[in-house]
């Protein structure tokens, strides 16, 4: 909710600390109090007591982000990037030789360029795969996930239904 404020009156130095400065901060205040709390009664064996302590001891790093607004309040596009990455790695069991390392390069470019043209990667790579090689090798610029997602995104989201799911 508060991302869409600061999209609708403008994502500014001002406005973002504002907005964290009233909201965020009461929030992990009122976090802090019951952390607090919960630490008095919960020992450091439950899970419960272990969670109160971490965020009593890391609670400047948790809240940094509410006086710093080049800090993003969340990580999670970073963790997505991330889980995107190992998978492609771990399924890569190629990647050793010079030449695995290669395809791992190429494989990993369409799927990040795939991913950042906003297109629905699994429709994307099916269409592709599906389309003959002679096709393709006359008209290369036609199978770019962003080409590609301007001449198919249309057509996809009425017949497929992951294809809503995964478009922008």
């Amino acid at each position: 909710m508060t991302s869409r404020r600061l999209d609708v009156h403008g994502r500014n130095r001002e406005n973002v600390l504002a907005v964290r400065g009233n909201e965020s901060r009461q929030t992990w205040n009122d976090i802090l109090k019951l952390a607090k709390k919960i630490a008095d009664v919960w020992s450091k064996g439950t899970k419960l007591g272990t969670a109160a302590r971490y965020i009593i001891s890391h609670f400047a790093a948790l809240t940094a982000y509410l006086d710093d607004p080049r800090i993003e309040a969340t990580n999670n596009l970073r963790e997505r990037m991330l889980r995107m990455e190992k998978l492609i790695e771990g399924s890569s069991m190629f990647r050793r030789s010079l030449e695995g390392r290669f395809v791992l390069d190429v494989v990993r470019s369409v799927l990040q360029t795939a991913v950042a043209a906003g297109v629905p990667v699994h429709e994307y790579l099916v269409s592709v795969l599906r389309t003959s090689h002679d096709e393709i090798a006359k008209h290369p610029d036609r199978f770019t996930p962003r080409a590609w997602a301007a001449a198919n995104l249309a057509n996809l989201s009425t017949t497929s239904p992951t294809a809503t799911l995964n478009a922008p």
